[in-house]
């Protein structure tokens, strides 16, 4: 079904399945009865090549015809006679079992499966994305999220071609520059964002705004038909297999109705600003019934959800941290959330989400009062400020 999620399929690996699979140790990390290391390997969202990269000095993979119940010296013993001790394989397990909500996706229209954490990349530096892509690969994100707007597109397709996981496993997005409200201009900035990011296909390119951003909060002009020329370049990008899936952002019900009426291609995604204390839910009502995968960014109210007592001790309540209570809430909406990070332990936190907000909890927040006031950012158009002219 669109918009449901979808687990990682089983890797089928002989090696995989004839090793070690019927451990009666019943413990977090460790196969229990009857559960495969293909299984619990696919489970952390981790390929046999990926495995045995992480492994790579290790002779655990020679035992491929010993069960750990055979083994006196239990869980530990077979890995530590395999050349490889226990602690290093905790360590795999523990750096790898959030791997699971990382790789879980959501199906769009087109049948295109797009993971459901991603890393946002807003506010990243061109010279920084890079490494920020890789430290985000490293510990298992699979989508990464950009724009033409971040200015940062050729420093995060470095990022994707140096991450050591091949490019079909991972998902990209970007987005056509608000200001571009033409189909030329549209379509020479999809080939302009190939060659930045020295990529041969986007998974998923967006038109970042209805408005450019000079409008935004300024105009009632809502681009109609401007938007129409810019979303027929999409579909052509998507044609000429330049992109896998198309769709918009920022857009309300009225601009979607106007591009509904006459699109080929119907959009598969809105991302939008979506977060505890700010939640659309007519608008994403209404798009679930269109069809259309939602999408948050600014989870964390870009910062702002940090300052706010409230969420804060919703957050306590569940033992965890603001950020990672925010992330969970956009998930039990069904979304496709996208939290920017460059500390890589920041990125690690965001995706150690292994708990369920209580059904009065999530009334609660989606109730929450609005946060009105961004703070510094509160400028930004997409928080309610205007950008100068000319």
């Amino acid at each position: 079904a669109v918009g449901a999620l979808k687990m990682p399929e089983p890797i089928t690996s002989p090696i995989i399945r004839t090793m070690a699979s019927n451990s009666r140790t019943v413990r977090r990390g460790v196969p229990c009865a009857g559960e495969s290391w293909e299984g619990w390997f696919s489970g952390a969202g981790i390929t046999l090549v990926e495995a045995k990269a992480r492994l790579k000095n290790g002779k655990a993979y020679c035992k491929q015809n010993r069960r750990f119940s055979e083994h006196k010296d239990g869980f530990g013993g077979f890995f530590e006679k395999g050349g490889k001790s226990v602690h290093n394989i905790w360590s795999l397990y523990l750096s790898e079992r959030d791997f699971k909500m990382v790789n879980q996706t959501m199906t769009l229209s087109n049948g295109v499966d797009v993971p459901v954490l991603a890393l946002g990349t807003w506010f990243i530096k061109d010279d920084r994305a890079a490494e920020a892509v890789r430290q985000a690969v490293a510990v298992g994100y699979r989508h990464i999220d950009t724009a033409q707007g971040y200015r940062n597109e050729r420093g995060v397709g470095e990022g994707i071609r140096t991450c050591g996981v091949p490019r079909g496993r991972l998902f990209v997005t970007s987005k056509v520059a608000a200001e571009h409200k033409s189909y030329e201009a549209a379509a020479v900035s999809i080939d302009r964002s190939l060659a930045l990011m020295e990529l041969d296909y986007l998974d998923l390119m967006l038109i970042h705004s209805p408005q450019p951003w000079t409008e935004v909060n300024q105009s009632d002009n809502r681009y109609v038909e401007e938007n129409l020329q810019v979303w027929r370049a999409l579909e052509d990008a998507l044609a000429a297999g330049k992109v896998r899936a198309v769709g918009i952002s920022n857009f309300l019900q009225g601009d979607i109705d106007s591009l509904w009426q006459t699109a080929t291609v119907k959009p598969m995604v809105n991302q939008i600003l979506c977060h505890i204390g700010n939640t659309p839910l007519e608008l994403m009502a209404y798009c679930r019934k269109k069809g259309i995968v939602l999408e948050a960014y600014s989870p964390i109210a870009h910062g702002e959800a940090l300052k706010n007592r409230q969420i804060a001790g919703m957050a306590a309540k569940y033992g965890v941290t603001v950020p990672q209570l925010c992330i969970r809430y956009d998930l039990q909406l069904g979304m496709v959330v996208i939290p920017k990070a460059e500390n890589p332990d920041h990125m690690k936190a965001n995706r150690e989400i292994d708990f369920v907000i209580s059904d009065d909890d999530m009334d609660t927040l989606r109730n929450m009062e609005r946060i009105k006031d961004y703070g510094e950012f509160s400028y930004i158009p997409v928080f309610g400020g205007r950008k100068p002219r000319g």
